[in-house]
């Protein structure tokens, strides 16, 4: 197979961030397990770090491989048969120390031997889902490269999609009096889908990243955020329109309120 899920069991060290030689010198006699993509147990949440340990056997050493990092929360170090290849944001035992980075990563290497030691040092202090979230991918460069560039170009057609939408109905119910009439349904639909066009744009592969390279982690979760809640306030007035009785006024107000407080802040 081209590419190969790194789904199922790993080595974790809970509250330790190892590297290659501390598990030459027998760190690994007794390691827990547990199952990747997959959250840290309650204990290993309350101490914010951890290591895992995955051994890759008949690895080809006669072209480049890969491995698709996607979602890792929320700051994480790579290393590769003993070669750091990734570092998002600071991994470190102290939450006074760490620094949350997490974005999807591409990693190509060419091994040269055929077993493949790979490490993953994790630290989260920012959510109580901490560890490998999503599946690690493993395969040659090639189809890595392909596959990635599908979804990007997936997620952008659904960006354009969505924004075509959006921009549509804002001048037609800025220009065209018929469609004025309809009070905010055509408004709210079509904010609706400028901000869930922007929510695409911070999900799965990050494609925002692709056209601002520079935007800082914690920017992008902000415009993540503040675009699911302005979403939800778009739908809130979308279902207020079709029918009122459809949802409680008190209880409708009280969302939008709480939403764009959110939001503010």
């Amino acid at each position: 197979e081209k590419i190969i899920p790194l789904d199922g069991t790993w080595e974790f060290y809970e509250s330790q961030l190892y590297d290659q030689e501390q598990f030459e010198r027998g760190i690994s006699k007794n390691p827990k397990y547990i199952e990747v993509p997959g959250t840290w147990s309650t204990e290993a949440e309350k101490s914010g770090s951890g290591t895992y340990r995955l051994v890759i056997q008949n690895v080809p050493t006669d072209q480049v491989l890969g491995i698709k990092k996607q979602n890792i929360r929320s700051a994480s170090k790579i290393f590769i048969n003993g070669k750091l290849v990734s570092e998002e944001g600071f991994v470190a035992k102290q939450q006074t120390n760490y620094t949350e980075g997490n974005i999807p990563k591409l990693i190509f290497f060419q091994p040269d031997k055929e077993q493949l030691e790979i490490i993953i040092q994790v630290t989260d202090f920012s959510y109580n889902s901490a560890g490998i979230s999503n599946s690690i991918y493993f395969g040659e460069q090639d189809v890595l490269v392909s596959e990635s560039f599908k979804h990007v170009i997936f997620e952008l057609g659904i960006l354009a999609i969505l924004l075509t939408f959006g921009m549509l109905y804002i001048f037609l119910y800025l220009f065209v009096e018929r469609y004025r009439r309809k009070e905010f349904f055509i408004l709210a639909f079509a904010l609706s889908c400028i901000f869930f066009a922007l929510v695409n744009l911070c999900l799965s592969e990050r494609t925002i990243l692709y056209l601002i390279p520079s935007l800082s982690f914690e920017a992008l979760f902000k415009i993540k955020d503040t675009s699911i809640f302005l979403a939800t306030i778009s739908l809130i007035l979308i279902v207020t329109q079709i029918d009122q009785r459809l949802l409680n006024p008190l209880f409708k107000n009280v969302l939008i309120f709480v939403y764009t407080f959110y939001v503010l802040v």
